[in-house]
């Protein structure tokens, strides 16, 4: 476990410790233990420089179908909320894969509490009468329901599983259940384009998109018809994004799943706003504005369609094409001091997570402050 670095010039190091057999990575700055900072004189030599690597855990177990007999090639996928702009979601942190005897195995995992989440994308076809070739009616099969351990479908009642530096953790078994898929299919009018347009089908509850099993998306672009097949009961939202131009077009349509079939689904998107805006900034100093750019970032796990980012004018003004309705966090790049204050409309928004609603955006209002305050303290050493 030695190391040495000869012949290094005088100056300030960060030196890093890593290896593909523990938990980390050689860009990751987070675990103090794997890291020192030394600072080299000319001609001098540091002597018993010591780094850490912790070890990492892993976690096993085995998959099987409602009658016992193993699944394979079933993702699992560990889980940590994460905390993004005043949301918390849940976040893989790794996948492993079930073999043919239906067992996995998560290694190298971080000492950490996880949720762990086991999918198996498999179709049983169910019996059903004839159905004539070229008929659009699906045959019925049923799905396997996503599982978070110890066998449940909601965040809120699934178990942490604790998995200690070096630990073996095993015994995480899964049990899967199949429910009747349901097929949706539809019509989407869209303008003149060059691309195809994307449409997809998510969780209308953001705790519940990370197990959501993406079913595949049929889409004709010359008749403008969809279908997806094979969806589980749920509420969830059907968008339909599209270019025309220099123009995103939008739409979001509420879709309830349950046992019975679907009416076929009409889609009409609409182009979406711009989200535009003026910057100042407080202070004496000069500052060109032009030198500056806006971005906005989606904190609420959904796609980013058009443009995340506007250049500012030397008036102040900016405008972001094509937004989509969600949640955004605000960063201005280029500027100096702090951000004092964001407005959206009327109303004064936190810069790490603001609502944009259908229809219109509000304007945007950001101010840069550049006058400081100074705080004068003492403090006092308690007696002993």
């Amino acid at each position: 476990g030695r190391f040495v670095f000869r012949q290094l010039v005088p100056g300030q190091y960060l030196i890093r410790a890593y290896s593909d057999k523990y938990p980390g990575n050689r860009t990751s700055f987070s675990d103090e233990a794997t890291q020192v900072s030394i600072t080299l004189a000319a001609d001098e030599q540091k002597r018993d420089v010591t780094l850490a690597l912790t070890p990492g855990a892993s976690i096993r177990g085995r998959i099987t179908d409602e009658e016992g007999a193993p699944m394979p090639n079933c993702v699992v996928v560990p889980m940590q909320f994460q905390e993004t702009g005043g949301s918390r979601m849940l976040t893989g942190r790794g996948s492993a894969q079930s073999d043919d005897k239906g067992e996995y195995l998560i290694a190298n995992l971080a000492a950490g509490k996880y949720y762990i989440s086991a999918n198996c994308s498999q179709v049983i076809p169910l019996p059903h009468a004839f159905i004539r070739r070229g008929s659009k009616t699906e045959p019925p099969a049923l799905v396997y329901v996503p599982q978070l351990h110890p066998g449940v479908s909601d965040p809120a009642g699934a178990a942490r599983v604790e998995a200690a530096a070096g630990a073996d953790v095993a015994g995480i078994d899964f049990r899967m259940s199949t429910s009747t898929g349901v097929t949706i299919s539809g019509h989407a009018t869209t303008p003149p384009s060059d691309r195809a347009a994307q449409v997809t089908l998510e969780p209308r509850d953001p705790a519940r998109r990370p197990l959501h099993q993406g079913r595949g998306v049929r889409f004709d672009p010359v008749t403008g018809e969809f279908r997806i097949s094979n969806v589980l009961p749920g509420a969830y939202d059907l968008t339909l994004t599209c270019n025309s131009g220099d123009r995103t077009y939008f739409a979001r349509i509420p879709v309830d799943v349950g046992a019975a079939p679907l009416d076929p689904i009409e889609v009409s998107p609409s182009p979406l706003p711009d989200l535009t805006g003026t910057i100042s900034i407080e202070g004496d100093q000069k500052v060109p504005l032009d030198k500056l750019q806006v971005s906005v970032v989606p904190i609420d796990n959904r796609p980013v369609m058009g443009d995340t980012q506007g250049q500012v004018k030397s008036d102040g003004s900016f405008a972001i094409k094509s937004i989509l309705p969600g949640r955004w966090r605000l960063w201005v790049n280029g500027a100096p001091g702090y951000l004092k204050s964001v407005t959206l409309g009327d109303r004064e928004v936190p810069a790490t997570g603001f609502d944009i609603g259908p229809g219109p955006a509000p304007p945007l209002k950001v101010v840069i402050g550049m006058k400081y305050a100074q705080v004068d303290a003492t403090l006092a050493t308690p007696p002993e």
